[in-house]
């Protein structure tokens, strides 16, 4: 099971801070560092026999959920952040200047609109002194034991990084910088919005103790166990492309939420007849529905009488005078 491990690093003492948010941690000497043994134009050999490669952060969407760094754990081995606080004066004189710009640009372009009517916001609080401005970098690192695993490894974390619509560039010749020094663009960023870099989080779904066992986090090891009681919406919907195992998914569910429920009620509508084969598995009665079989089926004890009388009229497209008959019958 992958461990992930955060270090925290700051000209001022942490421990204070730390204690009060509940946290355990322990105290290093020094941050752990990766020794280059040389630098490529487009990567780095380091200790251990691995190649790295390392991409600066250059552009984000404006609607990133909190702890949205640690998803980048996912495509990447290592997420180096730097962030320092602007003064207060030079902040705002910043702010000031940039909302001056967008505000040029608003009158041609709804994207602008949008980014002005935004930047108007964290110009205010920063006047009133509410909010600050922040100065960030974001190196990310990517690991591999041969040249072809790291042209992989690189397409891939591009691709997921695409779909969260963050640019992320590998400079070429700045490798050995944003490894040892966090060399990258510069952002900006204000205080609410630091959510985003809250690094405590899990990737993993233990939604225990009522929750069922799915499979397995490959990204972690850890077993994925859901609880559909956690949700607004009780409703289960699985989508994926043909053969990649939507049946199996829904039996595997049934099955565990059957062990795990075991007098609950299941009804199953298989027209395919998927079921048939595990019927006895699941000891559940198969009612076959055929125009050549009258099951007895009475609508009037299945729903609400007066639903059933008008159930039946639309289902049989009946005429008005069988309609008051099924009234008569439901009344």
């Amino acid at each position: 099971m992958q461990v992930l491990r955060t270090y925290l690093s700051s000209d001022e003492s942490l421990e204070n801070v730390l204690e009060s948010l509940g946290y355990e941690y322990s105290v290093v000497l020094e941050m752990p560092s990766w020794k280059i043994k040389s630098e490529k134009l487009h990567h780095l050999n380091i200790q251990g026999d691995y190649l790295a490669k390392c991409f600066t952060l250059y552009s984000l969407p404006a609607n990133l959920g909190p702890a949205w760094v640690h998803s980048l754990l996912a495509p990447a081995d290592m997420i180096s952040i730097t962030i320092q606080p602007i003064q207060h004066d030079k902040a705002v004189g910043q702010m000031n200047r940039y909302t001056t710009l967008v505000q040029t640009a608003a009158s041609k372009s709804y994207k602008m609109a949008n980014r002005s009517a935004i930047s108007e916001q964290v110009l205010l609080a920063l006047t009133r002194q509410e909010t600050k401005l922040f100065s960030f970098r974001i190196v990310a690192m990517i690991l591999a034991k041969d040249i072809k695993t790291l042209k992989i490894t690189s397409k891939s974390f591009r691709r997921q990084t695409n779909a969260m619509l963050a640019g992320f560039d590998a400079t070429i010749s700045k490798q050995a910088m944003m490894l040892k020094e966090g060399w990258g663009k510069p952002l900006f960023i204000e205080l609410g919005s630091c959510a985003i870099f809250y690094p405590f989080v899990s990737a993993d779904m233990l939604e225990v103790p009522n929750g069922i066992t799915l499979g397995v986090n490959k990204s972690t090891g850890a077993p994925v166990i859901y609880d559909y009681t956690q949700r607004d919406n009780y409703n289960i919907l699985l989508l994926a492309t043909s053969g990649a195992g939507k049946s199996v998914t829904a039996k595997v569910i049934l099955t565990r939420l059957m062990k795990k429920y075991p007098d609950c009620l299941v009804y199953i509508i298989d027209p395919q007849g998927e079921y048939d084969s595990i019927t006895q598995y699941l000891d559940i009665l198969p009612i076959r529905v055929t125009q050549q079989k009258e099951l007895g089926f009475d609508p009037f004890n299945l729903f609400e009488s007066n639903d059933a009388a008008e159930i039946l009229g639309d289902i049989t497209r009946a005429k008005d005078t069988v309609r008051k008959e099924f009234r008569a019958l439901a009344s």
